[in-house]
């Protein structure tokens, strides 16, 4: 099956937190490292609106 792309929606910010955490890297990152994937990723400066996501079934993969 071939993921869905779609706008991000509120409640993907707890998944989008993880993704964000876990794919975070030095050799790309213009930012310091997230804080724990706890935080919420939609703030006042990101948000769901200004992102698409990767959705495979209930799963999101990623976001650009």
């Amino acid at each position: 099956m071939r993921p869905l792309i779609r706008p991000a929606r509120p409640s993907d910010g707890a998944a989008l937190a993880r993704i964000d955490f876990a794919t975070w890297s030095p050799l790309h990152a213009v930012t310091e490292r997230p804080a724990a994937p706890a935080d919420p990723f939609f703030t006042g400066h990101r948000e769901p609106g200004e992102h698409l996501v990767a959705e495979d079934g209930a799963e999101l993969l990623g976001y650009a």
